[in-house]
């Protein structure tokens, strides 16, 4: 998933449970959209930076980075099987199904709910340009991945295979 996007996405979902904790919930006082935790990524004050830095840490779901479960070199060595982008998750898991040769009847509906907030589609240039420069390694994973896709989606025939006998035994 794109990092921005998938970042919103944390951020908000995260904020409607009601399981957050102490912490959690002092951070989105002090933070209450996701714009103003991002813009705080780069504040003059540094005690309110390090609150920001902290809380993009601490806050669960917006402290899962893609750097966390694979790099680069990782990828590289252990090719995915096929690559399914959220923003194209309907297209990918079709192909996916053609690929495997799956004919079965799947309705398929995503939703996200987080874009429907106003808060929620305002980044400003600040805040945009503080998350790129905090998740840098999950935007190069995330361009390495979308840049490949390509090349592994339609590439991995003897893996698509195996995924589909595997599936078969499910």
């Amino acid at each position: 998933r794109e990092p921005l996007s998938r970042y919103f996405s944390a951020y908000y979902d995260r904020k409607r449970s009601k399981e957050l904790n102490k912490i959690e919930r002092s951070y989105y006082e002090l933070f209450p959209t996701a714009n103003k935790l991002a813009e705080a990524l780069s504040h003059k004050d540094n005690e309110i930076k390090f609150k920001a830095i902290e809380a993009m840490e601490k806050i669960e779901l917006v402290n899962h980075k893609l750097e966390y479960w694979f790099s680069i070199d990782f990828l590289k060595k252990q090719k995915p099987y096929f690559i399914f982008e959220q923003e194209k998750l309907e297209e990918d898991f079709i192909k996916f199904c053609r690929l495997i040769k799956l004919n079965k009847k799947i309705n398929f509906y995503v939703r996200n709910k987080n874009l429907d907030k106003p808060e929620s589609n305002n980044l400003s240039h600040l805040a945009i340009s503080n998350l790129k420069k905090y998740l840098k390694n999950d935007f190069q994973i995330y361009n390495y991945l979308t840049n490949n896709k390509k090349n592994i989606n339609p590439n991995n025939w003897f893996n698509l295979y195996l995924l589909k006998l595997f599936l078969q035994r499910l």
